[in-house]
């Protein structure tokens, strides 16, 4: 991970953060580097960020797989940032198809009209194969008129409470 990611503006960032609800990351590069800073950020900034984190990057297709295996097989859930969601330009969506994990349970799909756009929603639920109890609901939501997704969340489901969305 760079320096200028974990140094950022001369303070040191994931250790100066002040506690909010939420924070929002905008990422414009695709790169490797970029890349590592948004794992790094998922896999191991979990307790120093506020609950909710929104990071708005195009490429988050690439990350994708690699996200949702992590949160199957992990070996330490603990870190795992409890709500993640990306959105970006749409399209960059265009072409992506959701491949459902083997493991998925309580798969839903539903379409509901948001700020006047209708929008597809498929969400899902995935465990940990070391730690059963560590589950997550991972969800898209497509906008019916771009044929594209335009949001994808992974949430921490803690103690059988799922998270409620007003989009």
């Amino acid at each position: 991970m760079s320096n200028f990611a974990l140094n950022l503006f001369g303070m040191d960032f994931f250790n100066n953060l002040m506690i909010y609800e939420s924070l929002c990351i905008c990422f414009d590069i695709y790169d490797e580097n970029t890349q590592k800073i948004i794992l790094q950020i998922f896999h191991n900034k979990g307790a120093k960020l506020p609950p909710n984190v929104e990071i708005v990057y195009d490429y988050w297709i690439s990350l994708h797989s690699r996200l949702l295996k992590y949160i199957e097989t992990s070996t330490n859930c603990s870190n795992i940032v409890p709500n993640l969601e990306f959105s970006g330009d749409l399209r960059s969506f265009l072409d992506f198809d959701v491949e459902l994990s083997e493991r998925a349970k309580n798969i839903q799909k539903r379409e509901h009209i948001y700020d006047k756009k209708r929008y597809k929603v498929l969400s899902y639920e995935i465990a940990n194969i070391h730690h059963p109890k560590e589950k997550f609901l991972i969800r898209y939501r497509v906008d019916v008129k771009e044929d594209a997704v335009d949001i994808f969340q992974i949430w921490r489901i803690v103690k059988n409470k799922y998270p409620s969305f007003s989009q």
